[in-house]
């Protein structure tokens, strides 16, 4: 007879970030469902495949995550990237989306990228101490770059929707370039911020095996 320590499902314990991580997503993916469906019927095609893959996207990267343990703190923190892309298009200030509005003197789109930037990092920075990478004393260069090149990947398939939606709303090169500026402070800031909350330094592997 094997032991209960033995069992498949006993060494993936259904946690409470684990429970959190699955909360956030069905709200994530129900939000997105009910607000797509919206505009869905009135689309066409090219708009339809879109949304359908951005959908499977999410399905996806919440079924690999979900394989990992992490801190509750980096689950909220990674919910509070998708929260400010929501707020971004639905909350109204001054009569526009606050992506189109100010905040500070600043465009909130910009604060926005930084903020949602700033989230990310914190969520690698855990990812990556979850899976002991062996980061050989760079984890905030490698942290910031990653960050910043999943920044550039979105720019790059925004451009990519400019080509082929029959409207969009992106904005020219100028915009896109503040756009990784942003990216790239608020990571670095999101990096910088969880360090000094966590004040441990970073366990890691060695190479060696030792």
């Amino acid at each position: 007879m094997s032991r209960a320590s033995d069992h498949p499902r006993s060494r993936h314990p259904y946690t409470a970030s684990r429970k959190l991580l699955d909360a956030f997503a069905a709200f994530d993916i129900l939000a997105y469902i009910v607000t797509e469906s919206r505009e869905f019927p009135g689309t066409d095609l090219t708009f339809k495949l879109y949304s359908l893959v951005i959908l499977g996207i999410m399905i996806a990267f919440w079924l690999a995550l979900r394989r990992h343990e992490y801190p509750v703190w980096a689950v909220v923190s990674l919910q509070l990237t998708v929260m400010g892309h929501i707020a971004g298009r639905f909350v109204v200030v001054d009569g526009q989306p606050l992506y189109r509005s100010h905040i500070l003197g600043l465009r909130g789109d910009k604060v926005i990228h930084a903020l949602n930037a700033a989230a990310a990092a914190i969520f690698t920075t855990a990812l990556f101490r979850r899976l002991k990478f062996d980061h050989g004393g760079w984890e905030g260069f490698i942290v910031v770059m990653t960050v910043s090149g999943a920044g550039a990947l979105v720019e790059i398939v925004e451009y990519g929707g400019t080509m082929v939606l029959p409207a969009h709303y992106v904005g020219d090169y100028a915009n896109n370039m503040q756009d990784l500026v942003a990216n790239l402070l608020g990571a670095l800031l999101g990096w910088m911020g969880v360090r000094l909350m966590l004040r441990e330094d970073t366990p890691t592997v060695s190479r060696s095996g030792s």
